[in-house]
């Protein structure tokens, strides 16, 4: 049986190719859940072993392809290291993103109560505006979601709050906050 990864065009390992582009897809167009999202110690040490298998086969199949963009090994080393890094990355999110949806589809949801101890001030630009900063003893750290224009006006530092949060051995995902 021929491998799909030979010496040639790195183009034509298309298996790989289709799981980086999905990899990079999941993580950018997932980033909403990472701020509501706490991993568990399997997930956290999971994103590892995806994202340096995702890199190791990226720079090999990069520095085995006959046609490389970068001419010079010193470019070529250069050039396969920094596409390296970014595939690492790209695993390392796209494992957190899926996990959090596992969470959210799979695990059941159950309300605890948490205190507002920030509200942060309005953010600039892309990404998220508005965030809180909660704390609780059922939360296994302090977690400053993003939240909507309205529960942020709603929010003052020292309020309570329920959060909904879901919860199983992958990671807790925080749902929904409310008010009193």
């Amino acid at each position: 049986m021929e491998s799909t990864v030979r010496q040639g065009s790195s183009r034509r390992a298309k298996q790989f190719s289709f799981a980086f582009a999905l990899a990079m897809l999941i993580a950018v167009f997932g980033g909403a859940y990472l701020s509501r999202f706490h991993p568990s110690e399997l997930t956290s040490q999971a994103a590892l072993v995806v994202a340096t298998l995702l890199s190791l086969g990226c720079a090999w199949t990069l520095w085995r392809d006959d046609k490389p963009r970068a001419a010079g090994p010193v470019r070529r080393a250069i050039a396969v290291l920094v596409q390296a890094a970014v595939a690492f990355v790209m695993g390392w999110l796209s494992t957190y993103v899926m996990s959090a949806v596992i969470v959210e589809i799979g695990a059941p949801a159950y309300e605890v109560p948490a205190h507002i101890d920030a509200v942060h001030p309005v953010r600039r630009g892309k990404g998220c505006h508005h965030q809180l900063k909660l704390s609780s003893t059922y939360l296994p750290e302090p977690m400053t979601p993003c939240v909507s224009e309205r529960v942020w006006q709603k929010a003052r530092a020292g309020d309570a709050a329920r959060v909904i949060v879901a919860a199983n051995a992958v990671g807790m995902l925080m749902v929904d906050i409310q008010f009193d």
